[in-house]
């Protein structure tokens, strides 16, 4: 059966300096493995259902805004992919203190 994820948010904020904690959920059969990145890059950041970042960083882009996919394979048919958007907000905003 083809691989498919389900991921807890699809979207999330988070303060800059706090953690982050991702998880997917993923189903088909055989039973597919998972793998975290950041869009955009390839370097891979997890290979197990949950994704940590501890003191994560505002990325410096005009949103603020981080995407992290989480994949799941099997080897049937194509991978599935779901992504996350993560808002970082200044840790120092009037809407943090």
């Amino acid at each position: 059966m083809a691989p498919s994820v389900e991921i807890s948010n699809k979207t999330v904020t988070v303060v800059e300096g706090g953690r982050l904690v991702l998880t997917g959920n993923p189903s088909g059969k055989p039973q597919p493995s998972l793998t975290w990145t950041k869009r955009g890059s390839s370097e891979v950041l997890s290979n197990t259902s949950s994704l940590t970042i501890v003191n994560v960083i505002r990325p410096g882009t005009p949103d603020n805004m981080i995407q992290y996919q989480c994949t799941a394979s099997n080897g049937v048919e194509t991978p599935a992919t779901a992504t996350v958007n993560v808002t970082v907000n200044c840790k120092y905003s009037e809407n943090n203190i």
